[in-house]
């Protein structure tokens, strides 16, 4: 009941705020998408995953085609993409999966939705043990890979071509005679033009495997203050999470893409790309800021910022434990992790799923003015149906909600729009995150009474081309209209 009663009372604000004469705070124009609009892939949201998790833990498979709950949970979500690689990848003390982990990992894969990028051990790596699981993938399970990648943030090769030509190029030449035409995936590192060019030189198609590259991003910077001073994690310091939650959610973030965008973006002219390991903060994430209802608002811009600058997908780092270190560790900005027979459902899972649900066709035109500060909004439109996300992350104590205009620009509405919101308790709150109202079950299904909703939420007036929604602070609303 206290959910309908929530949703009732989000419908009459909306309502009411349609009807309203006083001036909007600020107002979003949306126009039709530009001839050379950026148009969503199939595969946009995907999740990262440490090679480690292949291997069998205490006797048991994480990925194994009778983990039920872990299926409903990546087809509810939608996720299209697991690459598996992370710092066990290369980390000489991390067992690597053998053939009968790989055949229960694709067991699993084939009750998803997803295609998979799959790494071998760059660092040291055996070029027979690369083609031993190139051949066995590319045999067995041609129509489930994606691509395969080797190495994870392989920076440890300064010298191009004294250490990468012999070592990456060496293990391609083998795992390229049992998986001919197998396409490649690279360099897998955190923001690097001269080895992204270098790659691509010495291997880009269609001379060479590699048709897509691979970055690395944490734009929260690190979970600690002194992650190279110390060897035992319990040693670690770790940043305030208010402050890190502050900074996420701050007008710095954008500059802060844009500086990494400008880096790359001679590179990115060459090659369509991918952020193929990516997340808030990296070290596992920080308690209470990774964690929190920020990283639902964080992400939620995070992936539209990207997406509008040509970013072709996202494999959020995810998982139980994930590399940090020399080692694993607890991991605090996974999507969700393992709570009994089910999982416990992380904030950030919620952006992820409303991202995939609206990421559709081709991103629309937007323009705002008013008082913008800490809202961003973007656009995207399929088969003449507008989707338009207004994410407010204004979150102080002194934060008062905000009346914003919808505009549309040269398009003209057939019939009202819907609206719904993605809302949490406070921003720093580990639970309690609704989207529509309603919430993912640890079992990976949406609650009962999500089943006969409209999936597009509450009706809201279009009155000269144009609506009102009155948005609280650190909410998010998802405003879908359909255009003649």
């Amino acid at each position: 009941m206290k959910k309908l009663t929530t949703i009732i009372a989000a419908a009459s604000l909306i309502l009411a705020a349609a009807c309203t004469t006083t001036e909007p705070a600020a107002r979003v124009v949306v126009s039709a998408p530009a001839e050379d609009a950026v148009t969503f892939s199939d595969d946009v949201i995907g999740v990262s995953y440490e090679s480690a998790m292949l291997v069998p833990h205490e006797g048991k498979y994480y990925f194994t085609d009778k983990n039920e709950a872990l299926i409903r949970l990546f087809n509810t979500i939608g996720i299209k993409s697991i690459r598996i690689g992370g710092n066990s990848t290369d980390n000489p003390t991390n067992p690597l999966p053998d053939i009968p982990d790989i055949d229960e990992f694709f067991g699993f894969v084939a009750k998803t939705q997803a295609k998979v990028i799959y790494s071998v051990r760059l660092k040291d790596g055996d070029p027979a043990y690369g083609a031993k699981v190139a051949g066995h993938i590319w045999k067995n399970y041609r129509d489930r890979l994606a691509y395969f990648a080797i190495g994870n943030e392989p920076s440890y090769y300064k010298d191009f071509e004294g250490q990468m030509r012999p070592h990456w190029g060496g293990i391609y030449e083998e795992m390229k005679k049992v998986a001919p035409g197998a396409p490649f995936v690279a360099p897998d590192d955190n923001p690097n033009p001269p080895l992204s060019d270098w790659m691509l030189d010495n291997f880009g198609a269609p001379q060479g495997p590699v048709s897509l590259l691979t970055m690395h991003y944490y734009p929260g910077d690190c979970a600690y203050t002194n992650p190279f001073k110390v060897s035992d994690p319990s040693e670690l310091i770790p940043f305030d999470p208010a402050v890190k939650i502050d900074m996420l959610l701050s007008d710095d973030m954008h500059p802060r893409y844009e500086k990494v965008y400008e880096r790359m973006d001679s590179v990115f002219a060459r090659c369509p790309y991918r952020l193929s390991e990516t997340n808030s903060i990296w070290y596992g994430g920080l308690k209470g800021a990774s964690d929190s209802y920020a990283s639902t608002l964080w992400a939620l811009d995070y992936m539209w910022w990207w997406s509008s600058h040509k970013c072709t997908g996202f494999n959020f780092h995810t998982g139980d434990r994930v590399g940090g270190g020399n080692g694993t560790v607890v991991s605090r900005y996974a999507l969700f992790v393992s709570e009994g027979d089910g999982f416990e459902i992380r904030p950030i899972c919620y952006a992820i799923k409303a991202f995939s649900d609206m990421a559709k066709g081709r991103i629309a035109g937007v323009a705002m003015d008013g008082s913008t500060a800490q809202l961003s909004a973007y656009a995207c439109e399929d088969g003449g149906k507008y989707t338009v996300t207004i994410i407010n992350k204004e979150h102080s104590a002194e934060a008062q909600p905000r009346e914003i205009e919808v505009a549309l620009d040269g398009l003209q509405a057939a019939g009202n729009a819907k609206v719904k919101f993605i809302e949490g308790p406070d921003v720093a709150a580990l639970g309690g995150v609704t989207l529509g109202g309603y919430k993912i079950d640890p079992d990976g299904e949406w609650e009962d009474a999500w089943k006969g909703s409209d999936p597009d939420g509450a009706p809201v007036k279009v009155r000269s081309n144009a609506l009102r929604v009155k948005l609280a602070p650190a909410t998010a609303a998802i405003i879908t209209v359909n255009v003649r």
